[in-house]
């Protein structure tokens, strides 16, 4: 059975799409249709079921597609085998990130280990902490930073930093408001962030641990990005919580309001211990470390 057939097969269901498959294996469409075909016929079995909509695995798809992934894992493994023999520290590392780890901690970190190791590559994508999990179990990154821990027994957590999450407004409205209770929150407009956030999840839990409902708060905005939720609070009379952490890097042009108590969260460094490592990836897990503990 041909890996290269297995890896088409793995790319249009990750993309659902046979076009974007082929673009992202660099190959043509009608080659990845032929790597299908070939499959279908050696294994004389239906595999996809294709429509205008999406592509589905069929029963027997399923099983296939499966086996394809622990072989194609196989592979890899048996390359890292190899490179681990012969010391190779160069590569691709494929990492994801939250928010605020991989804005305020994260690139810093690689691009001093890019340093000294120049024949590194890498490839960052931003998830939540829950997308983040769910990839390391799939063995489709090297690491992942999240703020959230799902304990999983092939999941490894090594605590990074804690981060403190603040109640802030523009100086504009609340420059003579700078304590408010949690009741009173209710009162008020809020730009959140978007449902899956770890700066959401812990607020949302404080909330809960208040016998409060932080989804029944006035939230006009739900954004993914902090800068523009900062853009927005200067926009009219908003709140919102975020990491103290976002507001190193800004003007005076808004005010921490006390609600109470202060909420620290951990964020942690995660990778799968099954999951062979290659050089350069234990390299890494090392490196990033042994920083943390000089912080």
């Amino acid at each position: 059975m041909n890996l290269e057939h297995l890896n088409s097969l793995i790319h249009i269901i990750e993309y659902q799409s046979f076009s974007k498959a082929a673009e992202k294996l660099y190959i043509t469409q009608p080659t990845i249709s032929n790597h299908i075909n070939k499959l279908e016929e050696e294994l004389d079995t239906v595999i996809l079921i294709r429509n205008k909509k999406e592509v589905k695995l069929t029963k027997q798809g399923e099983i296939i597609y499966n086996y394809a992934l622990d072989a194609l894992q196989m592979e890899k493994n048996i390359k890292n085998e190899i490179n681990l023999f012969n010391q190779d520290i160069s590569g691709k590392l494929e990492i994801s990130s939250s928010t605020i780890p991989e804005r305020y901690f994260l690139l810093n970190i690689l691009s001093e280990f890019h340093s000294e190791f120049p024949d590194v590559r890498f490839s960052l994508k931003k998830h939540d902490s829950f997308e983040i999990i769910d990839l390391l179990l799939k063995s489709k990154i090297d690491f992942g930073i999240v703020g959230t821990k799902v304990f999983h027994s092939n999941l490894i957590y090594h605590s990074l930093f804690e981060d403190e999450i603040v109640l802030i407004g523009s100086k504009n409205f609340f420059v003579d408001n700078q304590e408010i209770s949690l009741e009173e929150t209710f009162k008020h407009s809020f730009i959140s962030r978007e449902i899956g956030s770890g700066t959401r999840n812990a607020i949302s839990k404080y909330y809960e641990k208040n016998k409060l409902n932080y989804n029944h708060l006035d939230i006009i905005f739900e954004i993914e990005d902090n800068e523009c939720i900062l853009d927005l609070l200067d926009q009219g009379e908003y709140l919102a919580f975020l990491s103290k952490e976002v507001l190193k890097k800004t003007s005076d042009d808004y005010v921490i309001i006390d609600y109470g108590k202060t909420i620290n969260r951990s964020f942690y460094f995660a990778y799968n211990k099954k999951r062979i490592m290659s050089p350069l990836s234990e390299k890494f897990k090392n490196y990033i470390l042994n920083e943390n503990d000089a912080y």
